[in-house]
């Protein structure tokens, strides 16, 4: 069985129609397979890297109360 080991960055297309894509964690000589797939926007620093920045936080009054105890067959 084959296994894939992927790797995910982001590039802008250059004037020349082109590419660069460095700092690949695969062994010099190792052949790779490459797709390339049109992003809708750009990835924004902040918004990939902090996913729940500016979303409503939850608030638990009691975190460590057990939950649904009634549930659980090994209790019954």
């Amino acid at each position: 069985m084959k296994t894939i080991q992927a790797h995910e960055t982001h590039a802008v297309v250059k004037a020349d129609q082109s590419i660069r894509i460095s700092d690949l964690p695969f062994n010099p000589g190792q052949p790779v397979e490459v797709i390339v797939l049109k992003r809708d926007k750009p990835a924004s620093v902040d918004g990939d890297r902090y996913p729940l920045r500016g979303k409503t936080p939850y608030r638990f009054d009691d975190p460590f109360t057990p939950v649904a105890m009634e549930d659980w067959e090994l209790l019954k």
